[in-house]
């Protein structure tokens, strides 16, 4: 099939191939960051559940030491993390295992009633999945779709919860990723305005040789034409080329003389 192009759009092709695998590596480069930095969300947001639930655990020993019912001491020590904020306003809630909910900052009106039938956009009953990854791994993560406060659109986030030791309750908390892909958006926004300059010259450059090329190659291709027709007195171009044009030309002038 190749050989049945013209050299111009072989270096086409040759060009376009290049700018595909160009985007393919940016591409793979973009993924792994992506990936990374996901990675760094999901430890950033376990590493702090875990530091709550020592908390929590703390004052709940407290409590019981203290004479409270398990209960009523796990109401108590809640208290500790109800006013915690930790990453421009994140939270701590806590459920039980069989989704009622303990302890939730913002929505004190919740607390005290069963949450289990809260879903997000896609169906996943969020709750329930908290509960089952807890009942199944002690702790772990969940993603899902939830509104930011101020915010009418549900985007991706990543919640990870922990099953607090000697209770059948769990504390968690989550974190949006929508700033990863804004964060990843602005990097493809900057390699585009670098790398676009020297991708169009890169272009212009691969016209400008593919151009003289053919060119040299169709008057030469031209001139063979004539002489093998019989027309010896036919103007032979590119004899002063120093490319392999040139070589071939003036082979080609030597031949007509002889």
């Amino acid at each position: 099939m190749l050989k049945n192009l013209s050299i111009a759009r072989k270096l086409g092709l040759l060009v376009g191939a290049a700018v595909l695998l160009l985007a393919g590596s940016i591409f793979m480069v973009l993924t792994q960051v992506r990936a990374m930095m996901l990675e760094q969300k999901r430890n950033e947001i376990r590493n702090t559940v875990e530091s709550a639930v020592t908390i929590l655990q703390g004052a709940f020993d407290d409590a019981v030491a203290k004479g409270m019912k398990p209960d009523e001491a796990l109401k108590s020590a809640a208290n500790v993390l109800r006013s915690s904020r930790f990453d421009n306003g994140n939270y701590f809630y806590i459920y039980d295992l069989n989704g009622n909910t303990l302890m939730h900052p913002l929505r004190k009106d919740l607390e005290g009633k069963n949450n289990l039938g809260l879903k997000d956009k896609n169906g996943l009953m969020i709750i329930q999945e908290f509960s089952r990854v807890v009942k199944t791994e002690k702790a772990g993560f969940t993603e899902y779709y939830w509104k930011k406060p101020g915010q009418d659109v549900e985007t991706v986030k990543i919640a990870y919860n922990s099953l607090l030791p000697k209770t059948e309750a769990f504390v968690g908390s989550g974190l949006h990723v929508d700033d990863v892909d804004a964060a990843l958006m602005t990097e493809i926004t900057a390699i585009v305005i670098r790398i676009l300059p020297l991708l169009l010259v890169f272009c212009a450059l691969a016209w400008i040789i593919g151009r003289a090329v053919s060119g040299g190659l169709g008057n030469l291709s031209a001139s063979v034409n004539g002489i093998a027709s019989g027309e010896l007195d036919t103007p032979i171009d590119g004899t002063d080329r120093k490319d392999e044009i040139g070589v071939v030309a003036r082979a080609l002038q030597v031949f007509r003389r002889v």
